[in-house]
């Protein structure tokens, strides 16, 4: 999901935007872009809108999203029945230790008029992968590049993508950022996008020397997420109907109150709505 900032880094496109930028770990959540952790970060729209519910000053705003398919999946054993979403209702599936897939994907399924999965609640830390190979559950939600990491603990799985025209996730500013870098910032990351779509191997050589993970997971991790990625001349702004969906959908999904969309993102971060 992150490799177009990587690949923007060693394609060379960030100074070509005139920006000097470091990666630094652990601090692109919105409370600590806030306390000044980082400029920037890439991160997931549930967690801006949960520290929106505790704190409305919190001064971090998306100014761009990472894609505009939602990437919850379902993985399943390599030989499962499962092959297409209309297979999933009544599959045992994994709430897990990141308990915010489990909604996610229950809505997910609703989305495309399916029935409500059956869940099966794992331990804090258990191993969802562990689990399939059990026999204990036949599904784990999760992000769909997610799959090369779940795969290496030892069980052979398969995605069935199941997402919706939802973004999850994207690139968030400081609000005392100004909006011409923040734009600047935001054309990199689509530019890196471009360059992403052209070599792959640009970023996950990037990505796999920053992270320790083998090239092949990585290459595969993209492939599998690349189709959820926005397309067009600028693939990070989405339309106020998008955003709107977006905020609307992680209320319900996540029982948060209802927020203006503009405390969710910058009004630049909107593109036009295309033409009829």
């Amino acid at each position: 999901m992150h490799l177009p900032a990587f690949a923007a880094a060693a394609g060379g496109l960030f100074a070509d935007h005139h920006l000097d930028v470091t990666f630094v770990d652990g601090q692109g959540r919105p409370a600590s872009v806030a306390a000044g952790g980082a400029d920037f970060g890439l991160t997931a729209v549930l967690y801006l809108h949960q520290e929106l519910a505790a704190d409305r000053g919190l001064g971090v705003r998306f100014v761009g999203g990472l894609h505009r398919r939602h990437p919850i999946a379902a993985l399943v054993r390599e030989d499962s029945p499962v092959a297409q979403p209309g297979d999933l209702p009544g599959r045992t599936a994994a709430d897990w230790s990141l308990r915010f897939m489990a909604p996610e994907y229950a809505a997910a399924l609703g989305r495309l008029g399916l029935d409500r999965p059956r869940f099966v609640r794992l331990d804090d830390g258990a191993d969802p992968s562990e689990a399939v190979r059990a026999g204990q559950v036949e599904v784990i939600p999760t992000w769909v590049d997610t799959l090369p990491v779940r795969t290496r603990h030892g069980v052979a799985l398969r995605a069935v993508p199941v997402g919706g025209d939802i973004c999850a996730s994207g690139l968030v500013a400081a609000d005392r950022v100004p909006e011409e870098v923040a734009g600047r910032m935001r054309d990199a990351l689509a530019a890196g996008l471009v360059l992403q779509r052209e070599d792959p191997r640009v970023g996950v050589v990037a990505f796999a020397e920053r992270t320790g993970l083998p090239h092949d997971y990585v290459a595969q991790g993209w492939a599998l997420f690349e189709p959820c990625a926005g397309e067009g001349p600028s693939p990070l702004t989405m339309t106020a109907a998008e955003w709107e969906r977006t905020v609307a959908s992680t209320a319900a999904v996540h029982g948060l109150p209802v927020v203006d969309g503009e405390q969710v993102h910058r009004p630049a971060a909107t593109s036009p709505a295309p033409a009829l």
